[in-house]
C-alpha cells in the first residue's frame, strides 16, 4: 500500500482545483421538453461556456434556451443554425405559452459571442428573446463575424444588451431589416445598443419601456418600423444618451412613408412621431444618464427622413467658421494670381 506524502496530497488537490475549472468551461447540451394545454415541444437547454467545437457535430436546433450559457462561435468553416418549423410564427421555444423564439434566455447571465468569421443563421421572425426578470443576454457581434441572420433580438423581460462592433452587424446579407426592442417596463429590465458603425434597424420599444444608446465613432442609427409587428400602437418610450449624441446620429428614416407627421419638443427633447396609415403615435424621450432633456439635440429634416444629432458645441462652431475662412483666403488668393 503506498501511502501519500504530504506533497503528493497537495499535488492532487493542486491537479483536482485545476480540473474543475476546465469541466465548467464546456457548454453542456441537454434535451428538454414544454409542456402546456396546447402543446408538447422538445428544445435544448444550454449552460455553462464554451465555443462552436462543444456542440460537436449537431449544429442545427429546433430550439435552443439558455440557462447561464455563454456561446462563443469563431469558425467560419461552421454555422450554427436554429430552425424553428412551421408551428405558430417559425420559432420553436415558447414565451409566456403564446410569443415563439428561437433562442431564449430563461435565467442566469448569458451571452452569445459571433468572431472569426463564426456564423449564426435564425430564420424565424422571432430569433432571439429573454423571458425572465433576472435574466441578462449580451449579443456580441465583433467585425470579424462572419454570416448573420438574426431577424429579431427582444427583451420581454430582463436586462437586453447588444454589442455591434460590424455594419449592420444583425443581418449581414441587408436583404432584411432586424427589429430589436423591449416590452417590459419593469425595474429589472432594459434594452441597451452600443455601436461604432452604422446600424438599419427597427425599434419595438413599448410604453413605458426604457432603452440605452451608446454610438461612436460617427456611427448613424438608422430606425424603420417597416418591419414592426406592434407598429399601429401607441407608445411612449424614453432612451438614454450618456454622450448627448456627440459622436454619431439617429435618422428616422421615411423612405417608406410611414410617418406623415412629426413634432421635436426642444425643451423636454421629446419626438412625435404620427404613422401615416391608422394614425398612431410614437414618442420617443431622448434624456442622459440622470434622466434629464438632452437639450443639446439638433432636429433636422432631410430627403430620408428626421436626423437626431447634437448641436455644436461652441469650440466646434469656431473650427468651422476659421475652416471657411481659410478656404475662402485660398480661393482669393488664387484669384489675384
Amino acid at each position: 500500500m503506498k501511502i501519500k506524502t504530504p506533497t503528493n496530497i497537495i499535488l492532487s488537490v493542486v491537479s483536482y482545483l485545476i480540473f474543475i475549472p476546465s469541466a465548467l468551461a464546456q457548454l453542456t447540451i441537454q434535451e428538454a421538453t414544454y409542456t402546456d394545454a396546447a402543446r408538447t415541444i422538445q428544445t435544448y437547454k444550454v449552460s455553462g461556456t464554451g465555443d462552436i467545437s462543444d456542440f460537436g457535430s449537431t449544429l442545427t436546433y429546433k430550439s435552443i434556451w439558455l440557462y447561464g450559457g455563454n456561446i462563443t462561435l469563431n469558425d467560419s468553416s461552421k454555422t450554427l443554425s436554429i430552425t424553428g418549423t412551421n408551428e405558430s410564427n417559425g420559432a420553436l421555444s415558447v414565451i409566456n405559452g403564446s410569443a415563439w423564439y428561437a433562442i431564449v434566455a430563461q435565467g442566469g447571465t448569458n451571452s452569445i459571442t459571433i468572431k472569426d468569421g463564426g456564423n449564426i443563421s435564425i430564420p424565424n421572425s422571432n430569433s432571439i428573446s429573454l423571458n425572465n426578470a433576472s435574466s441578462t443576454l449580451a449579443i456580441n457581434i465583433e467585425e470579424s463575424a462572419g454570416n448573420v441572420s438574426i431577424k429579431k433580438a427582444f427583451a420581454n423581460q430582463g436586462k437586453l444588451t447588444l454589442n455591434l462592433s460590424k455594419e449592420n452587424a444583425l443581418y449581414t446579407d441587408g436583404s432584411t431589416v432586424p427589429v430589436v426592442g423591449i416590452s417590459d417596463g419593469g425595474n429589472n429590465s432594459s434594452f441597451t445598443l452600443n455601436t461604432s458603425k452604422n446600424q438599419t434597424l427597427g425599434l419595438d420599444l413599448r410604453t413605458g419601456t426604457r432603452a440605452y444608446f451608446n454610438i461612436t465613432d460617427g456611427a448613424i442609427i438608422t430606425v424603420t418600423s417597416a418591419t414592426q409587428s406592434t407598429l399601429w400602437n401607441d407608445k411612449a418610450a424614453t432612451i438614454y444618451i450618456d454622450n448627448g449624441l456627440t459622436d454619431g446620429g439617429i435618422l428616422f428614416s421615411n423612405s417608406s412613408s410611414i410617418w406623415n407627421e412629426d413634432s421635436w419638443d426642444s425643451e423636454t427633447s421629446s419626438l412625435l412621431l404620427t404613422t401615416t396609415s391608422s394614425e398612431k403615435t410614437h414618442t420617443f424621450k431622448f434624456v442622459d444618464s440622470a434622466g434629464n432633456p438632452l437639450t443639446n439635440l439638433n432636429w433636422i429634416t432631410t430627403s430620408d427622413g428626421f436626423l437626431l444629432t447634437a448641436v455644436p458645441e461652441p469650440a466646434e462652431w469656431a473650427a468651422i467658421f476659421g475652416l471657411a475662412a481659410l478656404i475662402l483666403a485660398f480661393g482669393k488668393r488664387r484669384l489675384r494670381k
